[in-house]
């Protein structure tokens, strides 16, 4: 509704006021009675690039005026349909934060519709960070978020929803005395405006405290939050799993009770957790049964547990499957990947894909059965584009590089050194986004005392 203005005309302006062309005459009701309500129009907003997704060129702002937009990293302006496209499929690399400690390790990362692109991560043992660079824009907001000033922190997991929010789950140590170590559950929120708010999900004491290699975060179809991770006792390691309506109360319950075996945990390590509507799958490791596990949650919110496992070491390591990545596509099936370490000079990238109603098969990506020398797979991270394209970033331990593998929707994968800078690519993570762009979030060490959060993003 326009503005209203309301004009209240003395008694000698009554006659003049009504014989005003376009003013109707109104009875007379007392001097004060008489209010003129002109048709004032709402006022307009201008429409902002980041607002048009993928648009480029000189564009209508939806109030009769032109705004200018430019085609983010790795993409070109088309002028016959003023959309962006893929200008090179070469990787552009950048740094993107540093500092005097170690900057970038933990990340985590996400896209959103609008094209933006958004990084957690952590800054030493000080405070988990984030970054966003807005949609359609080549640069990254020029300061850094806190989100939680009170590290140490790891194990982030971060996903967009559609409105916009963003939202985060890590582990927020405590320092108990001396070399001992509490581990507490967080949830962070931050609004389109900017404001983030932080809620406690497990605190310390209630079954000891939760740890393992990261969190995973998770939107379902009906709008609730879902977090997998790993609560310990003086004798268990429990793999469990927290939801929430809206992120302000949560209910944790245990998915599967794990039993310690000496310094090895059954369920320590990375979780993974793809959403199908109302139901979850998850990805854990059983140390004991030295197994890469399955399991998952129906609409009625049963956990299952996988009697079978999805695969089996192929040597005697303890860390088989401690890195795991998984996704779900559009005809419900499953895709993974996890890493096969049996030495710190032979390991290897495995794939997994599970079909609705049948087993899970197993594949090779990087490198081929049998090859030796070769130390790559931990720091995986998978995603999968809107074409059903599966896109991998995982670590080479021997030659410090962070390592990226692709595969279309059947066939073998590709393999390539996404940046080959020394001592870059650990604590990858990956993401793609509707102009099936891949991003990779990753950490450089610089020394043994510093390192820096780096970026990497081409077109498929």
């Amino acid at each position: 509704m326009g503005a209203t203005m309301r004009a209240f005309p003395t008694t000698s302006m009554l006659t003049l006021a009504l014989g005003i062309a376009g003013l109707a005459a109104v009875p007379f009701l007392g001097c004060e009675a008489l209010v003129v309500v002109p048709n004032v129009p709402d006022a307009c907003t201008p429409k902002t690039c980041a607002e048009l997704p993928l648009a480029c060129g000189d564009l209508d702002d939806g109030c009769g005026g032109k705004v200018s937009c430019g085609c983010g990293l790795a993409l070109s302006c088309q002028a016959e349909t003023q959309r962006c496209a893929c200008a090179s499929p070469d990787w552009n690399h950048s740094v993107i934060d540093s500092g005097s400690v170690f900057v970038g390790m933990h990340t985590a990362i996400a896209t959103d519709a609008t094209g933006a692109v958004h990084i957690a991560y952590s800054e030493g043992d000080v405070d988990l960070k984030y970054l966003r660079q807005p949609g359609g824009l080549p640069s990254w907001a020029a300061t850094a978020e806190v989100v939680d000033p009170n590290g140490p922190i790891d194990g982030a997991s971060l996903v967009v929803d559609a409105a916009g929010v963003v939202h985060l789950s890590y582990y927020r140590w405590k320092n108990a005395g001396g070399n001992f170590w509490d581990g507490e559950l967080w949830y962070a929120r931050r609004e389109p405006s900017g404001t983030w708010t932080n809620r406690q999900v497990v605190a310390v004491g209630e079954t000891g405290y939760v740890s393992g290699d990261t969190t995973a975060l998770a939107i379902d179809g009906q709008g609730r939050l879902h977090i997998l991770f790993h609560q310990f006792t003086a004798l268990t390691a429990d793999f469990s799993h927290a939801w929430s309506a809206s992120g302000t109360s949560w209910q944790t319950e245990l998915v599967r009770k794990g039993d310690r075996a000496d310094s090895w945990t059954a369920g320590a390590g990375k979780v993974s957790l793809a959403v199908e509507g109302a139901k979850l799958h998850a990805l854990f490791f059983d140390y004991i049964a030295q197994s890469l596990r399955y399991a998952s949650c129906a609409a009625d919110g049963k956990w299952t547990v996988a009697s079978e496992p999805v695969a089996l070491p192929s040597g005697t390591t303890k860390l088989f499957g401690d890195f795991s990545s998984l996704v779900i596509d559009s005809g419900g099936t499953l895709h993974a990947v996890f890493n096969d370490f049996m030495s710190t000079s032979n390991s290897a990238l495995r794939y997994a894909q599970k079909r609705p109603g049948l087993p899970w098969t197993l594949q090779y990506v990087d490198p081929p059965p049998g090859t030796m020398g070769r130390a790559v797979g931990d720091y995986n991270s998978l995603a999968i584009d809107s074409r059903g394209r599966l896109h991998a970033s995982y670590y080479d331990l021997m030659n410090q590089q962070l390592v990226y593998a692709y595969r279309p929707q059947q066939g073998a994968w590709t393999v390539e050194i996404a940046d080959r800078q020394n001592k870059a690519g650990a604590y990858s993570a990956i993401a793609v986004d509707s102009a099936n762009r891949v991003h990779i979030s990753y950490f450089e060490e610089i020394d043994s005392r510093r390192g820096q959060l780096r970026y990497a993003v081409r077109c498929q």
